[in-house]
């Protein structure tokens, strides 16, 4: 049946092309259309997905043509690299590929526990794709994502993640008014925050998006984080939904 579902995968691309230009045709998501109503510099989008592909074994082989299945279902060609390593924890299958308009990472897990008389495996699928200088077709490239999760049986999450810069080191002020700003363009509702100097983050929930996760009893699909890049003295300003599990 694992099998299947990989040979699925990578056929599931002739599908895809013709679901690509549905989503560009229709309208802009409301989250990409808050984020683009403001002055940021160098704005990218990172798409990032982690989910568990079950317990079967699979050999490198077919670890491989998961990976590059899946690569195939996003439209990118066969000019990527593969690799195998193993950090004593796990073993990771890689492909990733660099290009002028982005960057992307596929990587298939392999946790190994010993049960005793038998050996049991445990299968994920992480993925980052980050689309340089470009947030018009990231709500294309999530929905791609989320749909290759699901032909796949992949259980997990998919995050959209919108990436902007603002000149200088801003202060308490500026910072709570760049986020403020989004969330009374999302009419979003805040359910948690801390908006410290050293950790900015907010989470909210609005119903104008349809995805939202469950926290705490709340429902959440807005995380706004800001934080301050001495190296290249800007302040970094993220729109996620339904969250940011980016290292930041």
């Amino acid at each position: 049946m694992r099998k299947i579902r990989i040979a699925a995968a990578m056929i599931l691309w002739a599908v895809m092309a013709s679901r690509i230009i549905a989503y560009a045709l229709g309208t802009a998501d409301d989250v990409v259309s808050a984020f683009n109503s403001m002055d940021y510099d160098n704005s990218e989008s990172i798409i990032e997905a982690f989910g568990d592909y079950g317990n079967t074994y699979l050999s490198e082989e077919e670890k491989a043509k998961l990976a590059s299945g899946f690569a195939a279902c996003l439209g990118m060609n066969n000019d990527y690299e593969i690799s195998v390593s193993d950090n004593g924890e796990a073993e990771v299958t890689t492909l990733y590929k660099n290009s002028l308009n982005a960057e992307v990472t596929i990587k298939v897990i392999t946790v190994t526990r010993d049960g005793g008389l038998y050996k049991t495996c445990q299968q994920s699928v992480a993925v980052n794709m980050r689309l340089k200088g470009r947030t018009d077709c990231a709500v294309t490239y999530k929905n791609m994502v989320s749909d290759v999760f699901e032909a796949n049986g992949i259980k997990g999450y998919v995050n959209l993640n919108l990436r902007g810069e603002l000149p200088g080191a801003l202060n308490y002020y500026e910072r709570n008014k760049a986020a403020d700003a989004l969330l009374k363009k999302l009419n979003a509702e805040v359910v948690a925050e801390n908006r410290d100097n050293d950790i900015f983050t907010v989470y909210a929930y609005t119903e104008e998006i349809e995805e939202y996760i469950t926290s705490g009893g709340h429902k959440v699909n807005i995380n706004i984080a800001e934080e301050y890049d001495e190296t290249s003295d800007k302040t970094i300003i993220y729109l996620s939904t339904p969250l940011n599990n980016l290292d930041y």
